[in-house]
């Protein structure tokens, strides 16, 4: 495939007129602390085989943008196994029914976020990294680093020199080259060959936190995908987050290390998300200054849940295949429920913003001040 065409082809920027344009709040300041709970709630449907439910929580180990309070569940699972003790690098709830009859489970944890920026002016230039960031340069399945997306990036990052230099490229490169898709599953799948194959830059959080992340890493860049879940409304545009039901309200980001900053938050899925929602120009003020916003911070109305990759779900699923673990996963008699299908594989993801010693209720059906 000739690179300057297959880049020519990409050329359609992501802000088209697709929606009617709405109303933005005021781009403000970073804020405050925020409190919140986020609770699960899973009844999955009675049958005589033996049942297996893996439910992710939020990351235990506190950081400077999140701090994980405690976890409770409830239900009626013969095991579960719950160790919030062990910050390991997939938290999880784990259940098992092994008896016939109702199974529901019910998992709830009070999560603290302060928005997160760095400052990219300690971006020092090339030097050593930490194993930690080495193990992510290189390829996977989904995610590859090869002769394609070397090419690509070194097209993208032409006459960029210093590793944040070549990262600002790549991120504006794909804010104006890829799309969001509303169509899409869920976040999508991540599936960076498959999108590069096809030569359509389309597709939902996974996919575009995940095209980023290709091409860092083709280009020398640490990258990592960040799974998580919403928990409020957006400050900074009406089209990203979601409050109360966030069943469907999972979301993919991104992170880039960078010598002399450390990891580096960027987000450049909402900033299409937003754009797609809004209809507005790639030129409209409001557009760059988000863009440039999510490039070295992030608006932390949603949780972190785990960096899932390589990695799998202990006790190990028969579903192998898993892209990632944002949603619940359930099994029964060894077969995968779609976590997708909400017809056949029953739950509810809740938020609620913690005031005091209550609840914010701002009437949303079904969010009820806690007592």
């Amino acid at each position: 495939m000739n690179r300057r065409n297959f880049i020519r082809l990409l050329g359609v920027g992501s802000a088209a007129a697709l929606a009617s344009p709405r109303a933005w709040a005021a781009l403000d300041d970073l804020g405050a602390w925020n409190s919140y709970r986020l609770s699960y709630r899973i009844e999955l449907p009675e049958s005589p085989a033996p049942a297996r439910l893996w439910v992710p929580i939020p990351l235990l180990g506190d950081s400077i943008y999140q701090r994980n309070q405690g976890t409770i569940w409830s239900g009626n699972a013969q095991k579960v196994d719950f160790d919030p003790l062990k910050a390991t690098a997939v938290p999880m709830v784990y259940a098992e029914w092994t008896r016939p009859g109702p199974r529901t489970l019910e998992v709830s944890t009070i999560v603290k976020t302060l928005d997160r920026k760095v400052d990219l002016g300690r971006a020092a230039g090339a030097g050593p990294l930490p194993s930690e960031a080495r193990a992510f340069l290189t390829g996977t399945g989904l995610i590859p680093v090869d002769e394609v997306t070397r090419q690509l990036a070194k097209e993208v990052t032409r006459g960029a020199g210093a590793p944040l230099e070549r990262a600002r490229a790549i991120y504006d490169w794909v804010v104006a080259n890829a799309a969001y898709d509303p169509q899409v599953r869920g976040c999508g799948t991540g599936n960076v060959a498959a999108m590069l194959k096809a030569g359509k830059l389309a597709g939902g959080s996974a996919d575009l936190s995940a095209l980023l992340v290709s091409l860092a890493r083709s280009s020398g860049i640490p990258a990592r995908l960040a799974f998580g879940i919403a928990l409020d409304r957006s400050r900074l545009s009406p089209a990203l987050g979601a409050y109360g039901d966030v069943s469907q309200g999972q979301e993919v980001r991104a992170e880039l290390y960078l010598a002399g900053v450390g990891w580096v938050p960027v987000d450049p899925a909402n900033v299409l998300r937003a754009a797609f929602e809004s209809g507005l120009p790639a030129t409209d003020p409001r557009l760059i200054d988000l863009k440039n916003r999510f490039f070295g911070s992030w608006e932390m109305n949603w949780v972190v849940l785990n960096y899932w990759e390589r990695l799998s779900l202990k006790p190990q699923p028969a579903a192998l295949g898993l892209p990632y673990f944002a949603y619940p996963h359930a099994e029964i008699a060894a077969k995968p429920r779609d976590s997708l299908d909400h017809r056949n594989f029953v739950y509810t993801v809740r938020s609620a913003q913690l005031v005091g010693t209550g609840a914010r209720f701002d009437g949303i059906p079904g969010v009820m001040k806690v007592r």
